[in-house]
């Protein structure tokens, strides 16, 4: 028995964003796309996740800053860490690296091939796309229909996001 191997070269963060990368590690682009049913797909939300130095990425609370990134220009808005989650941060408290107002670059090809693979799968309300914003283009690492519900509602915190998840996924209950 043979077994495949696939090798997947390291993906790094494009040129504009590698003072947003730690150890090495690109941040991550997770798009929320949503459709109602028999509807056309559209992205629901965005969120750029940071890893946070010498914390485990995993970590829920202290392992990432969340960006929510405003869907109609790229441009990201003010952090948050789940630990200290009334606080709001204009830049990264280890680097200075400006957050607000930066443009993320590729960002409209990454919704617009989120929305075209939304637009092939079989009908889901939602899909969370995680992507990588390489130096070559978006490089998708996965879509969860499952995706986490915390994340996903980050956005709104900013006044982003095209509507209620609830009141969507309730439009997809059976009668």
């Amino acid at each position: 028995m043979e077994d495949d191997l696939l090798i997947q070269e390291r993906l790094t963060a494009a040129s504009d964003l590698a003072d947003l990368a730690v150890a090495g590690r690109a941040p991550v682009l997770r798009l929320v796309t949503a459709r109602m049913p028999g509807a056309e797909p559209f992205l629901h939300s965005a969120l750029l996740t940071v890893g946070v130095p010498d914390r485990n990425p995993a970590h829920f609370l202290e392992g990432a800053v969340h960006v929510p990134v405003d869907g109609a220009t790229g441009q990201m808005l003010r952090g948050l860490s789940l630990s200290r989650p009334d606080e709001r941060l204009e830049r990264l408290p280890w680097n200075a690296s400006v957050l607000t107002g930066r443009r993320l670059t590729d960002f409209d090809r990454a919704v617009d091939a989120a929305l075209t693979a939304m637009h092939v799968l079989p009908p889901l309300p939602l899909v969370h796309w995680d992507v990588i914003l390489t130096s070559s283009g978006p490089v998708f690492l996965e879509g969860n229909s499952s995706g986490n519900w915390i994340i996903a509602s980050l956005p709104g915190l900013e006044g982003q996001g095209a509507c209620d998840l609830a009141e969507l996924l309730a439009h997809w209950r059976p009668c």
